[in-house]
C-alpha cells in the first residue's frame, strides 16, 4: 500500500508473531530417530529482510524479488525454530510484505487468521489493543484432546462424544496419542 508505514507494519508483524508461541518450536530428532518438538526459551521471532527495489529496472526487480523469496524459503530450519522469514519491499511507491512459515506451524485456516491478526494489528498502531484469535494454542488444543482421547463409556461426555467415538471402533482413537 502506498501509505503504509513500514515500521508500523513491521511492529504489527512483531506482535503477532509474539503471540503464537508455536512459531518458534524447535523439532529434532532424539538418539532413538523419533522427532520431538520443544518450545524456544523466549518469543518467537520472524526476521525481515528489507529490500529496497527503488529505482531498479523491472527485470531487475523481478530477480531480486525472487532471490529475497528464496532466500527466505532456504532460511527455514526446523531444528533452530526458524519456522518463519519475511520480506519487506520497498518499491518507493508501494510496500509489499512477503511472510513465508514453514508447514509444520500453519495451514490453511491458520494463515488466515494470522493475516487477519495481522491486518487489525497495523490498523491499531502501536500500543493498540491486542487483538487475539478465538483459537488456543496448539499445546493447549493437545491437553484438551488427550482428556477426550480417553473418553470411555462411562464418561460425563454427552451423547454426540459417544457417537463420534463409535464410528471409529479398533481405530485407536480412543487411545491417547503417543507422548501426549
Amino acid at each position: 500500500a502506498p501509505d503504509c508505514d513500514p515500521d508500523r507494519l513491521l511492529a504489527a508483524l512483531t506482535a503477532v508473531v509474539a503471540r503464537h508461541p508455536e512459531l518458534g518450536l524447535r523439532f529434532a530428532r532424539d538418539p532413538g530417530g523419533e522427532w520431538t518438538q520443544s518450545y524456544a526459551d523466549g518469543p518467537p521471532v520472524v526476521p525481515v529482510a528489507h529490500v529496497d527495489l527503488r529505482g531498479l529496472a523491472a527485470d531487475d526487480v523481478e530477480r531480486v524479488r525472487t532471490d529475497a523469496s528464496v532466500a527466505a524459503h532456504r532460511s527455514l530450519d526446523p531444528a533452530a525454530g526458524a519456522l518463519g522469514a519475511a520480506a519487506l519491499f520497498d518499491h518507493g511507491h508501494r510496500r509489499e510484505l512477503l511472510v513465508v512459515l514453514h508447514h509444520v506451524v500453519v495451514d490453511a485456516v491458520s494463515w488466515r487468521v494470522l493475516l487477519e491478526e495481522l491486518r487489525h494489528a497495523h490498523a491499531a498502531g502501536p500500543g493498540g489493543p491486542a487483538r487475539r484469535s478465538a483459537a488456543c494454542s496448539a499445546a493447549r488444543w493437545c491437553r484438551s484432546r488427550c482428556g477426550w482421547g480417553r473418553l470411555g463409556p462411562s464418561s460425563r461426555a454427552g451423547p454426540s462424544s459417544q457417537a463420534l467415538l463409535s464410528v471409529w471402533p479398533g481405530s485407536g482413537v480412543a487411545r491417547s496419542p503417543a507422548g501426549l
